[in-house]
């Protein structure tokens, strides 16, 4: 599919991202229950290549995660479809510092 023929689609498209299969299984269950389109990722890597074939509109996030880290994978996701909204699942403080995330894009929505 490519992002035109993704634009004419009807139902939102939302990425789930998170290294915990549980809560990322568990929310993407519960936003196809609410007629989202959804796709999941386990990992900011996966995140990245389900995003370029995906198109999603909203990207959930985990931001604390193995590898590349979802701050990272945000990044280069939003780099590729500035359209895609932000929302960013955070501690309050990551490494004993203070972590405001939306600065990182004008795509984020916020964090929770």
């Amino acid at each position: 599919m490519t992002y035109e023929m993704h634009r004419n689609k009807s139902r939102a498209r939302v990425l789930v991202v998170d290294d915990n299969q549980m809560i990322a299984l568990t929310l993407s269950a519960l936003l196809q229950k609410r007629g989202y389109e959804v796709a999941t990722a386990f990992s900011g890597k996966e995140a990245v290549a389900k995003a370029a074939e995906f198109f999603p509109d909203l990207l959930l996030s985990d931001v604390n995660m193995e590898a590349k880290n979802g701050l990272r994978a945000v990044a280069q996701i939003t780099a590729n479809l500035p359209d895609c909204k932000v929302l960013l699942f955070v501690r309050p403080r990551l490494n004993g510092r203070n972590i405001d995330c939306c600065p990182l894009s004008a795509s984020c929505v916020g964090t929770v």
